[in-house]
This record gives C-alpha cells, sequence and structure tokens, in this order.
C-alpha cells in the first residue's frame, strides 16, 4: 500500500526554502533608488508546517519559515528595490518595513490545484507607521501530476502577484507619494 502512494505521488512533500521568482514579473515598475530596510519578519500563519493539501498530497511548510520569508521578501530585489534585513530602526530619511506572513495555503478540487498568499507590509519612517498593507496573491492551474516542482512553481507565482503590489507601495513610498 505504502508503495503505491508513493508511486501515486500522495507522498508528502516540504516547500522549498528558497523562492524562486519569474525572471521578469508581469506588473514590473519603473527603477529608482530604493532601499527597504525589513526589521522585523513574522509567520502568523495558524500553522506554519503545514500549506496544505494537493491532490490527496500534504504540502508542509518549509524547514526554516525566517529563511522562506526573508528569501520571498528579497523578491522585491527583482523591481529595483534595494533590500535590506537588520534588526535596528533607520535613520529619518531611511524607509523600513515590517512582514508579516498571514496567509500561505494551497490546496485542489478535482483537475485544479490553487494557492493563496497573504503579506502585510507596515512602512515606517522617522519611527512613525506611514502605510499599512495586504499584498494578496492567489493562481489556480491545471493540476497536471501533484509534483514537487508544479507545486512550487504555483506557490512561488502567488508570492509573485502579492510581491508585485508590494513593490509598486514600496517604490511610491520611497520616492514620498504614500497613500495609506
Amino acid at each position: 500500500m505504502c508503495l503505491m502512494l508513493v508511486v501515486a505521488g500522495c507522498a508528502p512533500m516540504t516547500a522549498s526554502t528558497a523562492y524562486t521568482p519569474r525572471v521578469a514579473m508581469s506588473n514590473a515598475v519603473a527603477r529608482v533608488s530604493c532601499t527597504l530596510h525589513v526589521v522585523k519578519v513574522i509567520d502568523d500563519r495558524m500553522d506554519p508546517t503545514v500549506l496544505g493539501s494537493v491532490g490527496g498530497r500534504t504540502v508542509k511548510g518549509p524547514p526554516d519559515p525566517q529563511a522562506w520569508l526573508h528569501s520571498v521578501i528579497g523578491g522585491l530585489r527583482n523591481t529595483g528595490i534595494a533590500v535590506v534585513f537588520g534588526d535596528a530602526e533607520t535613520t529619518s530619511a531611511d524607509l523600513s518595513a515590517k512582514a508579516e506572513l498571514k496567509t500561505a495555503w494551497v490546496s485542489s478540487a478535482a483537475t485544479a490545484k490553487i494557492a493563496s498568499v497573504v503579506l502585510n507590509l507596515q512602512y515606517f519612517r522617522s519611527g512613525s507607521m506611514i502605510k499599512s498593507a495586504d499584498y494578496r496573491g492567489s493562481i489556480s492551474t491545471p493540476n497536471w501530476s501533484s509534483g514537487q516542482h508544479e507545486i512550487q512553481s504555483m506557490i512561488d507565482r502567488a508570492f509573485d502577484q502579492a510581491l508585485s503590489q508590494a513593490a509598486a507601495d514600496t517604490l511610491a513610498a520611497c520616492s514620498g507619494a504614500v497613500t495609506s
């Protein structure tokens, strides 16, 4: 029976700690000088050890959630934003942020698989919050085989959507054109 489950692709998989963005994000933004100092990263999901189930296959969270989230948020670099991780607030001219992963979930229905993510960023300048926003990504694709690469790619594409939205707000905050 166990051999049948492995052959059928039902063995649990663990998501990769490394986020792999598309080479060119679909809503790429103009490159400007912008540095985002990320001072805190929180995984606020109910159970960070599980991302869900696809095709009867349990999808476990990455073994190191902090490394995973640093990799995801570091994906903003593909939009021209310099991302720096640290523990201290920055000088008054610098933009800092706290990042919180609220949702990262995968599931399947019939022949489709779905990934959904919600990432919250709180932006600060001179110790005062200037904006807080949730950035959502969701993707539904055909479920060909519930394979590791197929599921990981789907998770990464959902994060691409969220990061594309976050990049626009981050660049606006860098230029001083922030709306809450």
